[in-house]
């Protein structure tokens, strides 16, 4: 049945298995294939291993990026519509560097010729191009309204910010005229009124499941609301509190909220919950956030943590929005369930990984790799490491 619903858990296991049960509710025409949208390809062969041990096979299903499905979408709904590489950074840099000799001499551009004066080489203006470009990037995906003020030769912004503002929008206006392109954000908005009026349920499926996705951005969920009124779509996320804490802010943010109103937190009813997770899950709290404001159905699938080791405790404090420091509790000295490593380089942490994990599945034989996740803030750094280490 078309719809938004969300599916809650701070186990993954629980997600999975209510998937499957989701899953094994048959669709309307059995040879049409199940979509589950992943954020990586190691979700994807973690989720089609579960899926298997759960059903006994894992077969005719179809695991897209967000992107990749969204595209596969606007395709059906606005034909004329064909993906472009033109807003992609990349090409919208090259764009820009071409655009910006044509246009630099209009009194809206002073600021950018001065800057650009003394650019000899030319690589203040490819920096230039590229930094637009990013920035072009962000608005399409998180200030739709001033695209669209754009593309209307309007501008969005107040007074104080309106000579930046001015020449961005002439640029961008140039850019659009010169590709013959559709910009995303008028893709979504033609998306939104035809995916309404959309009768022929024919190309579209029948269920969509989003699973294990930390984050998606505004532009996303508002390409998902809208198909929701036409297909059963499923969000599986990850939330570590089974309390709402869309309201929870770290020590820093509270600090800046309070210098710019110049009142206490007592006063600004803030709140910081678990100080762990107020600091290190804003971009989760974000997201949840702007999940919780469109109209959806939520099914909460969450399980309390019994307090066995540190790790435990910790998960348990984050679960339930409780200060650690609120209670004290004995801890083994063998507790290694959570372990800091000080390492000299990327090499030496790799080889600390390596002999960490020979002497786990060396401990413990009912272990498999699936089991394990390595994480890293930037996994291609260590890659030429992973593999001289590893190859061994």
């Amino acid at each position: 049945m078309p719809g938004l619903r969300v599916f809650l858990s701070n186990r993954l296991e629980s997600l999975s298995d209510k998937l499957a049960e989701v899953l094994s509710m048959p669709l309307s025409m059995p040879l049409d294939k199940e979509i589950i949208v992943v954020q990586s390809r190691g979700m994807e062969r973690w989720l089609s291993l579960r899926l298997a041990e759960i059903h006994g096979i894992c077969a005719n299903y179809e695991f897209p990026f967000p992107n990749s499905f969204l595209n596969r979408m606007f395709g059906l709904l606005v034909p004329e519509y064909t993906y472009s590489e033109m807003f992609e950074p990349d090409t919208m840099t090259w764009e820009i560097i071409g655009l910006l000799p044509k246009v630099i001499d209009m009194d809206a551009f002073g600021s950018v010729k001065a800057y650009l004066a003394d650019d000899i080489q030319g690589l203040k203006v490819y920096q230039l191009a590229r930094h637009i470009a990013d920035r072009f990037d962000q608005y399409m995906v998180y200030r739709p309204e001033m695209i669209l003020d754009w593309e209307k030769g309007l501008t969005h912004l107040g007074e104080e910010e309106r000579d930046v503002e001015t020449w961005q929008a002439i640029l961008f206006r140039n850019m659009l005229k010169d590709t013959g392109g559709m910009s995303r954000v008028s893709l979504l908005r033609l998306f939104m009124e035809r995916v309404e009026k959309f009768q022929e349920h024919r190309g579209l499926p029948e269920r969509v499941s989003i699973f294990g996705i930390s984050s998606l951005p505004r532009y996303h969920m508002e390409a998902l609301m809208a198909l929701s009124s036409q297909v059963e779509v499923n969000l599986f996320l990850m939330s570590p509190a089974k309390e709402f804490w869309g309201d929870i802010v770290s020590d820093m943010e509270m600090v800046r909220l309070k210098r710019k109103e110049a009142r206490s937190a007592k006063e600004l009813f803030l709140e910081k919950g678990n100080t762990l997770l107020a600091s290190m899950g804003i971009v989760g709290r974000d997201f949840l956030d702007l999940v919780y404001g469109y109209d959806l159905e939520e099914f909460r699938l969450f399980e309390d943590v019994e307090e066995e080791s540190l790790l435990s405790c910790v998960q348990s404090d984050i679960l339930n929005l409780r200060e650690s420091n609120e209670q004290k509790r004995p801890v083994s000295k063998d507790d290694r369930s959570i372990q800091v490593h000080s390492c000299h380089s990327p090499m030496r942490e790799i080889e600390v990984l390596f002999d960490n994990l020979l002497e786990m599945f060396d401990e413990d034989p009912g272990l498999e790799p699936r089991d394990i996740l390595v994480m890293a803030p930037d996994i291609e750094k260590y890659v030429p490491y992973i593999q001289a280490v590893f190859s061994t």
